[in-house]
């Protein structure tokens, strides 16, 4: 049976939770760039992995990470690319080189677009898990009231 009165601040101090994450549970850090990709995507990952809290994004993350990364700077090649031909002159446009590097960007964004979803489902079913369901009057938002 717990004490009367005041708790000393050693037990106040164990009883907050910083961060989501018990004080004694080990801290896990940010992950760190996986040894396939290149120094640009790299650079990619750091920086979106630094743009997120360090415990976000988890194992099984790691893989959408990585498209993530790669479609992005294959999509920033592709435009520097594409920048080369709009400075040729129109004599020496090549028409065929341009829609075969708008439909590859077009690819690389789907791909992006894709990474970027599963990204956000992991989280919000990771945020399900944890109890942060939706309110019961938010799921009724979608639904219209009959008034008479």
């Amino acid at each position: 049976m717990g004490s009367r009165g005041r708790q000393s601040a050693a037990a106040a101090e164990l009883a907050i939770v910083r961060g989501g994450q018990h004080p004694s549970a080990p801290s896990v850090g940010r992950p760190k760039p996986p040894a396939e990709l290149s120094p640009a995507e790299a650079r990619e990952w750091r920086a979106i992995v630094d743009s997120r809290p360090a415990d976000y994004f988890t194992r099984e993350m790691w893989g959408l990470l990585i498209s993530l990364c790669q479609a992005r700077v294959s999509l920033d090649y592709l435009a520097r690319v594409k920048r080369a031909l709009h400075r040729k002159p129109l004599a020496k446009f090549n028409a065929s080189a341009y829609n075969q590097i708008s439909n590859l960007q077009a690819r690389e964004s789907r791909t992006m677009r894709g990474a970027l979803a599963e990204l956000r489902r992991y989280v919000a079913k990771r945020g399900e898990s944890e109890g942060e369901k939706r309110p019961p009057w938010a799921e009724d938002e979608d639904e219209e009231c009959d008034t008479d």
